[in-house]
């Protein structure tokens, strides 16, 4: 009886043909589709090395150790374990209940299941604003117990020496400004960025401010395309967006939202593409349809065709003009070439 191996992850039962035993058939190998391997592990470096060769990074959001796997299988380069959790997992109507330690569960679990995968941990709502001291220590945390390569702040003008702190400690954050779910009160709701004059000047000289106080990446939420436009080509650092238009550095969706897996939304945002089950997924387990509709996902983003015409917000023309003539007066712009 002769014995035939396969130097990869296998999935399969054992069975006897002709004398041989082998293994009826791979899940994991360099030219099974939809698994990426072919990839080293991404880090700060790799991500500024992206933006310099106009490279796009995919990212979800992602909060377990399967998903995890998936992400990894599928080519995603970041994830972001967010605060979002609350909601799509724990079943809470907004991200304010999320504590520490939920936080600190996710994200370890979400490093268990991938080795490449750049991993950022989300901050929960007060989490580092009461004190620069409490900042640091929670950021430390999701570094030295969950394993995470980064951590992600809502961020503002008033958290500016919060966030300053956590950097000046040596730990790689993350700003995120925009549609800020923490000040879901102050803002009246979930509303859209970067629709007027006064808005824009706020998201870019607080833009600005974290590329100051020492982010390496800023991730914008909610913000009008043309307004992202702008902060991303003015700012040298990676910027990425969530529901932010096409002229970003990288896209983010929340992991559960392009499988269909959240139903909690009034009205479906139009910044969410869902991946529909197909005929090519007949046959298919669970898990394998899940991976291959990240791998859609990464596909999509690295092509430039997601998100497409129907899911960005747009600023009204006449506004648009007015929120050009201010950026110049105030000097806020240095490449003018996005204005005309």
């Amino acid at each position: 009886m002769t014995f035939r191996y396969k130097a990869y992850i296998l999935i399969g039962v054992f069975f006897t043909n002709k004398g041989e035993i082998f293994v009826e058939k791979p899940i994991i190998e360099g030219k099974t589709p939809g698994v990426k391997l072919d990839r080293e592990r991404i880090t700060v470096v790799t991500l500024k090395e992206m933006k310099k060769r106009n490279a796009l990074v995919a990212a979800l959001s992602i909060y377990d150790f399967p998903f995890a796997q998936y992400a990894d299988q599928a080519g995603i380069d970041v994830i972001i374990v967010g605060d979002s959790l609350g909601m799509t997992l724990l079943g809470y109507k907004n991200t304010l209940p999320v504590t520490m330690d939920q936080m600190i569960s996710h994200a370890s679990a979400v490093r268990r299941g991938t080795d490449r995968i750049f991993v950022v941990g989300d901050m929960p709502f007060m989490s580092y604003q009461a004190s620069d001291e409490e900042a640091v220590r929670n950021a430390g945390r999701f570094i030295s117990e969950a394993g995470c390569e980064a951590v992600k702040c809502e961020a503002s003008k008033k958290l500016l020496a919060r966030i300053k702190a956590i950097a000046n400690a040596e730990i790689l954050v993350m700003g995120h400004i925009g549609l800020n779910p923490h000040k879901i009160h102050e803002m009246g709701g979930y509303r859209i960025q970067g629709k007027t004059r006064e808005s824009t000047i706020e998201l870019l000289e607080t833009a600005y401010a974290l590329q100051n106080a020492g982010v390496f990446a800023l991730l914008l939420e909610g913000v009008t395309e043309e307004v992202a436009q702008i902060i991303s080509e003015n700012l040298e650092i990676p910027v990425y967006g969530i529901g932010s238009g096409r002229y970003l550095d990288g896209q983010l969706l929340i992991g559960h939202d392009p499988m269909g897996m959240y139903s909690g939304f009034k009205k479906m945002p139009i910044y969410i593409k869902q991946y529909r089950v197909t005929e090519k997924d007949i046959g298919k387990t669970p898990g394998d349809v899940i991976r291959g509709k990240m791998t859609e996902y990464v596909d999509e983003v690295k092509e430039r065709t997601f998100p497409g015409e129907k899911n960005v917000h747009k600023v009204r023309a006449d506004e648009f003009d007015a929120i050009k003539e201010e950026l110049i007066g105030l000097g806020l712009v240095k490449r003018a070439n996005l204005l005309v």
